[in-house]
């Protein structure tokens, strides 16, 4: 399944993406800047992945050499977006309330 986020790239600069969670990793692409590269983060580099629902449900992806951060731009329940990457992914995964 893909999710569409609206990802930091920059100070002051988001970019919209697509998540797919697969066996072995997850995949960021975008979804309509195709001069913006596609981030590819292998599972053996990922170490936790936070789903954060607030007013808006926000994603936080912390690997071994940086953090993406970025925020859902659908209504979706993040419970179903926490159970499709824990099925695809092998590392921790939280969902947190505020």
């Amino acid at each position: 399944m893909q999710y569409r986020l609206k990802m930091k790239t920059g100070f002051f600069e988001t970019t919209n993406y697509n998540l797919s969670a697969f066996i072995g990793g997850i995949e960021l692409f975008p979804a309509e800047d195709k001069t913006k590269a596609k981030i590819y983060v292998p599972e053996n580099d990922l170490i936790t992945i936070t789903l954060i629902r607030e007013k808006n449900s926000e994603i936080e992806i912390k690997t071994r050499h940086q953090i993406f951060t970025g925020i859902f731009t659908e209504d979706i329940d993040l419970r179903d977006v926490y159970h499709d990457i824990r099925k695809h992914i092998n590392k921790d995964v939280f969902y947190v309330e505020k």
